[in-house]
């Protein structure tokens, strides 16, 4: 199965008026479908999100080794399964899914988990992702 992003590319010109003060207009607005490619959409992301690209994959990295097919099963004490972390980020599905699905996004989906990830990262740090501060060393 192919899947395919669309990359919205800006034509930007910039006049400068002074040493303090440049005008930028913005020429053209075209959109691209590409191939999807996790290290693009990963790049994407970060600077969407206007997170540390670096940090995040250092997350990504601890809690999944980067795979998308990461599961981690939390159970009770009977051994019943309560809530379950999926996806590069390991995002928690008691705590998240509702949210990530009012934001129209699957975390259960590659694309989709990076992106809640990333939206996640850039409004609480790296506080989710505490149990794995030992690996990725962020607070």
């Amino acid at each position: 199965m192919v899947i395919f992003i669309i990359f919205v590319t800006l034509l930007i010109t910039t006049r400068v008026m002074s040493e303090e003060h440049a005008e930028v207009e913005v020429v053209a607005v075209e959109k691209v479908e590409a191939e999807y490619n996790k290290d693009i959409w990963i790049r994407t992301l970060a600077y969407l999100y206007g997170v540390e690209e670096v940090g995040a994959r250092k997350i990504m990295e601890c809690e999944s080794s980067m795979y998308s097919e990461a599961v981690n099963r939390n159970l009770r004490e009977d051994g019943s399964t309560w809530s379950i972390d999926v996806g590069p980020w390991q995002i928690n599905d008691y705590y998240h899914e509702k949210q990530a699905l009012s934001m129209g996004l699957d975390i259960y989906d590659e694309k989709d988990n990076i992106e809640y990830g990333f939206w996640l990262f850039s409004i609480e740090g790296a506080v989710p992702w505490s149990a794995s501060r030992h690996c990725h060393g962020m607070s």
